[in-house]
């Protein structure tokens, strides 16, 4: 790794480009970096298919949604066409009433 970023795209095969049928995952997905990364592999890159994984904190229903949708908006700004995001619900506090 450390000798792969100063080498040329063509020293490496061709299957392991990242393009537009690749499947990438990103961790910290809603974060400045996460969100900048993703922006990149589908500006660059062309990838279509980016799997996004965040822990967010706090993690209540309504930081969440707050989050979501200020990414949405950002999002839908840079790529033409973008009109969707699947955030599942898995791991939000379950407890209403505490930090909603």
């Amino acid at each position: 790794a450390l000798e792969a970023n100063g080498r040329p795209p063509s020293d490496f095969p061709p299957e392991w480009h990242v393009g537009p049928e690749s499947r990438v995952v990103v961790t910290g997905a809603l974060s400045q970096l996460g969100m900048e990364l993703i922006l990149q592999l589908h500006e660059i890159c062309g990838v279509g298919s980016v799997v996004a994984i965040d822990d967010m904190y706090p993690n209540t229903r309504r930081s969440r949604i707050d989050a979501v949708e200020g990414r949405l908006k950002y999002l839908q700004r840079r790529v033409p066409g973008f009109s969707s995001f699947v955030v599942p619900t898995f791991g939000i506090h379950p407890h209403p009433g505490l930090g909603e």
